[in-house]
């Protein structure tokens, strides 16, 4: 299927238009007769704006580059300016009624261009009108009320549709920067898929065919990794098999998984420091390390494995590309003399790991782009729909009380309006943040509930408890959202605040959807009684719980 853009896809929509008001002039013209008219000349007219949509359906149905968008645009609201002021000349001038297909022309104008482009294509056609007028009346004064009654309806139609396709263009080009966050994480999803299959071919050379079957048949990550190393184990006859991560931020390796009975010392170690150590200097150099014979001088320096009796160390760098994330160790309690199959092994298998490892991080962050709010980092609309149903469910059985904050920045379209977009987006960035900050990680669920709204679901929390939690982010927000180098270089005067509704499970609610009906009638209470403030849903029928 061939992908559109927004301006192609209105370009199709015209050219069903068209053929819809050469049958409505068609039906109009012989239900509603008039003396004078001309109605072979108004038949041949038609017949060319058929034969011209005709065409333009044949140059639609093709291919064409993006940048050929606006000259397409150009000609068809050209000529269509043109058909129709013919039709309303033929069909009594200022007085036709088909004026009102010029609104059907401006509409698209809204569609196609930028509000300068469409009120030009107003102004252009209220300039062919009053020539039509000046036509079959010398006098433009007994016309004028006609023209000072359409005229205005005409640029009122302008700029109406360029303010709502502005707004569609929007929404638009986020979802396209969504589908192109996702695409391209299917994309190195399908790409790591095919790598995966390529690496299952290879291990054939071991007559390991089943590997493959084993780790491909399960995506849990651990699941991978235990079957990986059981193998590996298997195959190499380790004492000790382990799987090692590398944490980037922290310059230290963590442990992911292992498996062996070489556990005749202290236990292993979840973590180790790189500098200085046998496998720090294999992830800074990208080589695997082969040591038959490991001295005591030498151990102390493999900081993962102490106080354990190695006497045989053989290891390979997990890599992307060129890039490594781990080691995959194999150590062994006595001496050993490896061979070339045995490193050559560890080393497939080892890419194998590191790809199931990255595969399943492209899961996470797949799982994670659906439930996520793009601009802000919190979760989606979606997701807060189905956790707060889940979670009232839970309080339910559990008899617990569940509270339902719902904050709505105060003028954020004036914000916006008057430092940017940018910087609108930066508000609610950091807005997003601090509500992050400030709700408990593992419990509770803060949320973009639209535009500048947010929401925070606080299961196991009182009325009480959320009255001072809303209160806690109404100040944090009116006196920590902005610097004061921020405010100096915006030129902020006035403090940026927020209004906040909250509503308590079973207290205010029976369900949900009443939940959010009752904060959001608390947050429209604390807006209409001067914002920057916290109302509680039951302040709405009793007194108590606002705080300015």
């Amino acid at each position: 299927m061939m992908y559109l853009t927004f301006p192609q896809r209105m370009l199709k929509i015209a050219n069903k238009t068209r053929w819809l008001i050469i049958l409505l002039v068609l039906l109009l013209i012989k239900i509603f007769p008039r003396e004078g008219i001309n109605y072979s000349q108004i038949h041949i007219l038609l017949i060319l704006i058929g034969i011209y949509n005709i065409l333009a359906g044949f140059i639609l149905a093709k291919k064409w580059k993006q940048e050929k968008d606006h000259q397409i645009c150009y000609a068809e609201s050209t000529l269509d300016i043109v058909f129709i002021t013919g039709i309303i000349y033929l069909t009594g001038g200022l007085q036709s009624n088909f004026f009102l297909l010029y609104l059907i022309v401006v509409m698209f104008a809204g569609i196609y261009y930028r509000t300068g482009g469409c009120f030009l294509v107003a102004a252009f056609i209220s300039l062919l009108y009053i020539l039509i007028g000046v036509i079959n009346e010398p006098s433009l004064f007994p016309l004028l009320p006609v023209l000072l009654i359409r005229m205005p309806i005409l640029f009122a139609i302008a700029g109406f549709s360029s303010y709502l396709s502005q707004e569609i263009r929007l929404q638009s080009e986020e979802l396209e920067v969504e589908r192109g966050r996702f695409l391209k994480s299917v994309k190195q999803l399908k790409t790591n898929l095919r790598n995966i299959e390529e690496k299952d071919k290879a291990l054939d050379e071991f007559k390991f065919h089943d590997l493959s079957l084993r780790i491909g048949g399960s995506l849990s990550l651990e699941e991978q990794l235990d079957t990986i190393i059981d193998v590996a184990s298997k195959f190499l006859k380790a004492n000790l098999t382990a799987i090692s991560l590398l944490d980037e931020k922290k310059k230290e390796l963590r442990l992911k998984a292992s498996k062996g009975d070489m556990l005749l010392g202290p236990p292993l170690k979840d973590r180790a420091r790189m500098e200085k150590s046998l496998l720090g200097e294999m992830i800074r150099t990208g080589e695997p390390l082969v040591i038959s014979n490991l001295s005591e001088t030498e151990l102390q320096k493999h900081l993962i494995l102490p106080g354990q009796k190695v006497f045989s160390l053989l290891s390979a760098p997990l890599k992307l590309e060129d890039r490594a994330i781990g080691i995959f160790t194999c150590a062994y309690s006595k001496p050993m003399e490896f061979e070339e199959d045995q490193l050559k092994f560890l080393t497939l298998i080892g890419s194998r790991a590191a790809l199931a490892i990255n595969n399943a991080q492209l899961h996470e962050d797949i799982k994670k782009l659906a439930i996520t709010d793009g601009l802000t980092g919190l979760y989606n609309y979606r997701y807060f729909k189905e956790s707060l149903e889940r979670e009232v469910e839970r309080c339910r059985r559990l008899e617990t009380a569940l509270s339902l904050l719902m904050i709505d920045a105060d003028y954020f379209k004036k914000f916006n309006d008057t430092y940017g977009h940018q910087e609108g987006d930066a508000f609610l960035q950091r807005l997003g943040m601090l509500l992050n900050f400030q709700v408990r990680q593992q419990a509770d669920v803060a949320a973009r509930y639209g535009g500048e709204e947010f929401v925070i679901v606080a299961p196991e929390t009182s009325s009480e408890e959320s009255f001072l939690l809303g209160e806690r982010i109404r100040r944090e927000v009116e006196e920590r959202l902005f610097t004061r180098q921020d405010k100096i270089r915006l030129k902020i005067s006035s403090p940026t605040t927020v209004s906040i509704g909250v509503a308590c499970f079973p207290g205010d609610a029976r369900n949900g959807e009443e939940l959010i009906k009752c904060a959001d009638k608390a947050l429209y209470e604390a807006k209409e009684t001067g914002r920057n403030k916290v109302v509680a849903y039951k302040k709405i029928t009793k007194e108590g719980m606002v705080i300015k």
